[in-house]
C-alpha cells in the first residue's frame, strides 16, 4: 500500500511508525487508520523488527484526536473512524510499541485512563479537558519519562534499541500477559495461541498425537 498519512522507516530491529498530517495536527482519519492497520498487521508477520515506535511529524502535535473525512453521512459504522480497529492492532500486535509524543497529544480510552491514575482523576481529567504538562503527566503516570525536545529521538531511539536487545518470544510473553488482564477471553486465547501452541507442537505428546491420527484404522462392525 501507497502511504500517504503516515511513514515507515526501520533501523535494524526498529520500525518507526510517524503519523505525518502536521498541518491537521495529525489527526486519525479513514485513510490514515487504513494505513496504519496495513503496517501494524506488516509488521506483526515480519521478523525484521523488534521494537516499534510511533510518533508525530513536526514539533508541535503527536496526535490531537480524529477526522470524520472521507467517512460515510452515517450513525451505523461506515460513519465511524476505525480507530479502535488501530487501537485493538497495537494492543494484540506482539511487538512492544513505545509512543514518542513529541507534542500536543488528545484522547485516551476510558477504561485504560482509570487503570492508570484513579477513577477520580480520570473523571476530573474529562470532565475539565484541561492541558497537561508533561511533569504533571510524569507524576500521574500517564508518560514513563520527559526529555528535552532536541534529545526526544535519540532518547526513543536508545530506549528501544535497548529493549530489542531481550529476546522476542519474552516480549511477546510479556506484552501478552499485559494484554490477557484486560482482554479477558481474547486475550487469554491469544496467549495460548500465539505463545504456547507452537511450542506445544514440538513436544513428543503432540508428534505422537499426530502420528496415532495418522496410522490406519481397522474398521469395526456392530
Amino acid at each position: 500500500m501507497e502511504l500517504t498519512t503516515i511513514t515507515y522507516e526501520e533501523d535494524g530491529p526498529i520500525g518507526r511508525i510517524t503519523l505525518d498530517r502536521p498541518d491537521d495536527g495529525n489527526m486519525f482519519n479513514l485513510q490514515m487508520c487504513r494505513e496504519l492497520k496495513a503496517v501494524l498487521e506488516e509488521t506483526r508477520l515480519e521478523t525484521r523488527t523488534k521494537v516499534l515506535v510511533l510518533t508525530g511529524a513536526g514539533d508541535r502535535f503527536f496526535c490531537i484526536g480524529g477526522s470524520k473525512d472521507g467517512l460515510e453521512p452515517t450513525r451505523s459504522y461506515p460513519g465511524v473512524l476505525p480507530i479502535l480497529d488501530v487501537y485493538d492492532l497495537i494492543e494484540r500486535h506482539q511487538k512492544p510499541i513505545v509512543a514518542s509524543v513529541n507534542g500536543y497529544a488528545a484522547g485516551y480510552g476510558t477504561w485504560n485512563l482509570e487503570d492508570l491514575v484513579g477513577r477520580k482523576r480520570a473523571k476530573e481529567m474529562w470532565y475539565l479537558n484541561e492541558k497537561i504538562p508533561a511533569r504533571q503527566a510524569l507524576e500521574w503516570g500517564l508518560i514513563n519519562r520527559v526529555v528535552p525536545d532536541d534529545r526526544l529521538r535519540e532518547e526513543t531511539d536508545r530506549l528501544a534499541h535497548e529493549i530489542a536487545q531481550r529476546g522476542d518470544i519474552a516480549l511477546a510473553s510479556v506484552k501478552g500477559s499485559f494484554g490477557a488482564r484486560t482482554s479477558g477471553v481474547s486475550g487469554f486465547s491469544r496467549v495460548a495461541h500465539d505463545l504456547l501452541l507452537r511450542h506445544y507442537l514440538e513436544t513428543d505428546e503432540s508428534k505422537g498425537l499426530r502420528e496415532s491420527f495418522n496410522r490406519p484404522r481397522t474398521s469395526h462392525g456392530a
